[in-house]
């Protein structure tokens, strides 16, 4: 096996794993209870911090891991992820019997989008993908110069236009 499929599949196993851990510890009530100790005031917000920490994580992962094998997400995608992955969380939460309205569940959406923008920005994240360079005009090559002040530019060639 190559060195380089062999850093692929360590990437996707990693990220399969830590993703999969992450969504059954959501689901998990003693996690759930350990990272909201009533005793400590703002523990909403202990556990929303701690959200978009996991989301920027997973989806980091998850971009890494399919750039590893030539896909290279957008940026847009990359935050999607967190948000799909969030939805996917608060979907099994409902199913095991959370309580928490809509607007929280839109809120935690709202934080894995967050995790994803977070994750994109990261070096290596997709913000980071050279893009393809746009076309230059041949007017503004003309004007723009690639040579030292002493060198003399090298001549355009014109279009003949076509007489009939």
């Amino acid at each position: 096996m190559n060195r380089h499929r062999g850093r692929s599949i360590v990437w996707i196993i990693v990220a399969i794993a830590v993703s999969w851990g992450l969504f059954i510890a959501a689901l998990s009530n003693d996690f759930y209870n350990a990272t909201s100790p009533w005793e400590f005031g703002p523990h909403v917000v202990m556990r929303k911090v701690f959200s978009v920490g996991a989301f920027a994580l997973v989806s980091y992962l998850i971009a890494r891991a399919l750039a590893q094998v030539g896909i290279v997400l957008p940026m847009q995608v990359v935050i999607a992820t967190g948000a799909v992955y969030s939805g996917a969380i608060e979907v099994g939460q409902f199913n095991t019997g959370s309580m928490e309205g809509p607007w929280w569940n839109l809120f935690d959406v709202a934080c894995g989008a967050a995790g994803g923008f977070i994750a994109a920005r990261l070096p290596g994240g997709s913000a980071n993908v050279p893009k393809k360079p746009s076309r230059v005009r041949r007017t503004d090559r003309r004007r723009t110069s690639q040579f030292r002040s002493d060198e003399a530019p090298a001549k355009v060639p014109r279009k003949r236009s076509r007489q009939t």
